[in-house]
């Protein structure tokens, strides 16, 4: 990413590192286009299995985990699995049969193949998977294309052209916890996370030279 003249603290400049941050645990960032405008804000959640649940900000409030509707699933191998309307029936069929709901098992059935509802059967779909917490999927076709594309760029080491974007939400990477320090802002860590991650050094050089040489260290970072 080329450096600009005034660098805003939460810009992931250093490209090289932007997938590890994305990967570092409970990552939340947007992605911008500077040439087209395009964004859209992520949340990208580690897994025990070796996964990645990947999130996308649909609603009004991006500090609450319900603003954000499922995307898709990364898989231990780097696979990208996008969720989809298939995906969101077969979930709440599966719950209908749990709860023995012959009603709803008989109506998901009925309307999973189908390309468009009415709109009385759209508002009870909408019901049922709420009531029954099954996530809906995204429609947004830029919101569905902005991740696994960078995503995909950055797994091949095809870097990020310079309109591309990537900012950080003002939250630690690995913990999620919000962040305060000038040093942490700028690396995208609190220190005990940096500490974890082998980046305690650069974090304490961070808070040694900021408000002093930051944009000087922030190019060094970046070359």
């Amino acid at each position: 990413m080329t450096a600009t003249t005034t660098r805003h603290s939460h810009l992931l400049a250093d490209t090289d590192k932007v997938l590890e941050f994305m990967t570092s645990g409970k990552a939340m960032f947007t992605i911008k286009n500077r040439a087209t405008g395009n964004r859209a804000t992520y949340r990208v959640e580690a897994q025990d299995d070796g996964s990645y649940v990947v999130s996308v900000f649909t609603g009004t409030d991006n500090s609450k985990k319900g603003s954000y509707t499922l995307l898709g699933v990364m898989d231990a191998d780097g696979a990208w699995k996008p969720r989809t309307a298939l995906d969101e029936f077969e979930d709440l069929l599966a719950a209908a049969r749990v709860a023995g709901d012959r009603w709803l098992i008989g109506f998901v059935e009925s309307v999973r193949t189908r390309q468009s509802l009415t709109e009385r059967q759209a508002k009870a779909l909408a019901k049922n998977l709420k009531r029954h917490k099954v996530p809906g999927h995204v429609t947004d076709k830029v919101k569905l294309a902005i991740f696994p594309w960078t995503w995909n760029r950055l797994v091949e080491n095809k870097g990020l052209p310079d309109v591309i974007e990537v900012w950080h939400e003002g939250c630690c990477a690995q913990c999620a916890r919000r962040l305060s320090v000038p040093a942490s802002i700028e690396l995208g860590y609190g220190p005990e996370c940096a500490s974890t991650r082998g980046l305690l050094d650069k974090w304490k050089e961070l808070d040694r030279l900021l408000g002093r040489d930051l944009e000087v260290y922030a190019k060094s970072l970046a070359a």
